[in-house]
């Protein structure tokens, strides 16, 4: 394969790529403290590398010279591993406002909708606009739950999670900006500042998660008193 020659999505694929990196490394973090709550980190865990999948045929169809149907085929596998990223973020969210018993209610049914959206994206309506109206309203279902759980709750971990989320909502908002054009050292566009600002959203996420498996699990093992997160 043959890097494409537009330094923009040289750029755009440089960005997918640390992106990608980050998210392992967030998935092999969390992984350590599966002994505080194996499901709800688990959960985590295949987010990120969800997204870090997804950030990899990021790099292949910005970085490189692809055949037609190659192109179309990890655009496709691109938008499912996000889909089914954020069907599971849904169902996270879930657990933490109504307990593990819904989550895993709710599992299935976020699944074939983390399915069927990139589908409907990718092959029958061929716009990328309908994948961030899907991400939209799982990323606000999931602000309104850890804002409550935030503000109602005092959950720990709760305002950097909605930190997580926020910026990861401003992320996809920039991303539909295609006017977006400005240079430090390297040519960016809306998708390689998309790609920056979602590292930020991740790393907030990656300690508010860290901090609520611990301080939730620490008062458990008290009996003071067993915390949703």
């Amino acid at each position: 394969m043959q890097f494409v020659t537009n330094e923009v999505e040289l750029t755009t694929a440089a960005t997918d790529a640390a992106l990608a990196l980050l998210a392992l490394a967030s998935a092999g973090f969390l992984y350590r403290f599966r002994g505080w709550n194996s499901w709800k980190i688990l959960l985590w865990c295949l987010i990120m590398l969800l997204l870090a999948t997804g950030s990899l045929f990021g790099v292949l169809v910005h970085g490189f010279k692809l055949a037609t149907t190659i192109h179309d085929a990890f655009w496709f596998l691109l938008y499912l591993s996000l889909g089914l990223a954020v069907a599971l973020f849904v169902v996270n969210a879930i657990g933490d406002g109504w307990g593990r018993s819904a989550s895993r209610w709710a599992l299935p049914f976020m699944l074939v909708a983390g399915c069927v959206f990139p589908i409907v994206a990718q092959l029958i309506v061929r716009d990328f606009l309908i994948f961030i109206l899907y991400e939209g309203v799982g990323m606000i279902f999931a602000l309104v739950v850890y804002t409550w759980l935030m503000i109602a709750r005092h959950a720990p971990g709760a305002f950097l999670i909605t930190c997580g989320i926020l910026v990861t909502i401003i992320a996809a908002v920039v991303q539909t900006i295609h006017g977006i054009a400005f240079t430090v050292i390297w040519q960016f566009n809306n998708n390689g500042l998309f790609h920056l600002v979602q590292m930020i959203g991740v790393v907030c996420l990656v300690v508010g998660i860290r901090r609520a498996v611990l301080l939730a699990g620490k008062v458990g093992k008290h009996s003071i008193v067993q915390l949703s997160m």
